[in-house]
């Protein structure tokens, strides 16, 4: 069987409960998901500056929480699918 690879944008939309997204990915099944290492940075990227953001504003403390949360539903949502690392032959241009 094929190997499904969700970039980020995909990813993003599956963490959002996206209809069409979760759809596909039942038809192909989990076995046959995988999210790239650079996705996992990409996404980590985005919540930590998230958290930056939140802890400058403080007009808004409750937005820290928030930025929290999100960091840790992206750890626990990594932890559950299939990692492709970047590896050499990936960086061959």
């Amino acid at each position: 069987m094929s190997k499904y690879i969700l970039d980020t944008d995909h990813v993003t939309l599956f963490q959002h409960g996206n209809d069409k997204i979760i759809k596909r990915a039942r038809e192909v099944g989990g076995a046959n998901i995988f999210v790239t290492t650079v996705t996992l940075e990409e996404q980590l990227q985005g919540r930590l500056a998230g958290i930056n953001k939140a802890t400058a504003n403080t007009k808004k403390p409750e937005l820290v929480s928030v930025a929290y949360h999100n960091l840790r539903t992206t750890q626990e949502f990594f932890c559950n699918v299939q990692l492709l690392d970047f590896d050499d032959t990936a960086s061959i241009k």
